[in-house]
């Protein structure tokens, strides 16, 4: 997809060309993908805008991929199999934020203590966690 108010690119097959209508270019994007029914997106990006991407948890599942992280939101009970030793970054801020399979190493740094599954329970609607990937 191109994001923009000014190109005039000869557009390839399967390329759609979205105005910005001065949104964001994630939140212009993301309109697109949630009106057209998608169900999911990938976003490979530089910096992460996790502030526009809260509105859309209900909407359309989104996963970024930012450097050397895979960044996505997550509902209360959340649960998922990690080897030990894995690293899992918290990015959005929960004072009710509880845990097993995980230890804490940093704050909002947590590994993983065996090989096995971790689990989040909190009270926000979503939070963010990052993942490495190798």
């Amino acid at each position: 997809m191109i994001a923009d108010d000014h190109s005039q690119a000869d557009n390839q097959s399967n390329i759609k060309q979205i105005r910005l209508n001065g949104q964001s270019t994630t939140n212009a994007v993301l309109n697109h993908l949630v009106e057209a029914g998608y169900p999911a997106v990938n976003i490979i990006a530089d910096e992460l805008d996790i502030a526009a991407t809260e509105q859309y948890g209900n909407s359309i599942n989104i996963v970024w991929f930012c450097h050397d992280e895979k960044v996505f939101p997550i509902r209360s009970g959340f649960k998922k199999w990690k080897p030990k030793g894995e690293q899992i970054r918290v990015l959005s801020d929960t004072s009710t934020l509880e845990f097993e399979g995980l230890e804490r190493v940093a704050p909002n740094i947590y590994s993983t203590t065996a090989d096995g599954f971790y689990s989040f329970t909190f009270h926000e609607p979503l939070l963010f966690i990052a993942e490495q990937i190798i």
